[in-house]
């Protein structure tokens, strides 16, 4: 069978026209998704910052009984500085700590992108027509697999982009879909999705890269349309990579 190849223009026009139709509810899905995780974050900092001044307080109390209470600022930097760079204890302080505190905070809210990511599949599939909370009900298997191949998915393209960069991108090229396929077939293992992405990029990677770049940009004139543009571009790329989907999946079986 004959490797079917992905054009970016149909992908971009049927996602359009999807995104016509269902504009309105799409972009407020995901404007109340985006909300509740910068509130969530927002508030995670906050518990982290009252936890940080905590510390201090108590850190302080005890060099100042253990001092005399002479010279506490001093005493209580030179106790740290005596285990860790100052220079270091800062970065890690104010930029690794809260760095890796946002990721498993994304992590934890990462299944409502993945409903609202089903919600978009149905739609294209005609199995719904219209934008529901219907796509969120899915077993809790469904989005633990799910959110397993995306962490596989961004460590493998890390991994990769420490070699060079370009094998980051051509990574993460080649299983772009393997989240979609796995929604698309929730029976399915995670293994047999990223099997399955991998098959269905064969022959299409740069074409899949350059749908991968394009909608970032989408959303970047959409940040630049008075911000609130961006909430009405995420299901547009959404709709515009589901699209992409839907016409290279015959290519896991002419791969077999």
């Amino acid at each position: 069978m004959t490797n079917i190849q992905l054009s970016i223009s149909d992908a971009l026009s049927n996602g359009w026209a999807l995104w016509k139709k269902h504009c309105l509810l799409s972009t407020l899905m995901f404007f109340v998704i985006s909300y509740i995780e910068t509130a969530i974050i927002q508030f995670a900092y906050c518990i982290y910052i009252i936890f940080l001044y905590i510390l201090v307080c108590i850190v302080a109390t005890y060099l100042r009984e253990s001092t005399g209470g002479t010279d506490l600022v001093t005493n209580y930097i030179g106790h740290i500085t005596d285990y860790i760079n100052p220079v270091t204890l800062v970065v890690l302080t104010f930029y690794v700590i809260p760095f890796i505190l946002a990721y498993i905070l994304e992590l934890l809210i990462y299944p409502l992108h993945i409903g609202a990511n089903n919600c978009m599949l149905n739609i294209s599939k005609k199995t719904e027509n219209e934008v529901s909370l219907k796509g969120f009900k899915m077993p809790a298997i469904t989005y633990l697999k799910v959110l397993a191949i995306t962490c596989i998915r961004e460590i493998l393209a890390f991994i990769g982009l420490l070699l060079l960069i370009i094998p980051g991108i051509y990574i993460n090229a080649r299983l772009t879909y393997a989240d979609i396929y796995l929604l698309d077939n929730p029976e399915k293992g995670i293994g047999d999705s990223l099997k399955a992405s991998w098959r269905m990029t064969r022959g299409n990677t740069l074409n899949t890269i350059l749908i991968n770049i394009l909608s970032p940009i989408i959303k970047f004139i959409g940040l630049l349309c008075l911000c609130i543009g961006f909430y009405f571009a995420m299901p547009l790329t959404m709709f515009m990579k589901i699209e992409a989907y839907f016409q290279i999946k015959d290519n896991i079986e002419s791969d077999i």
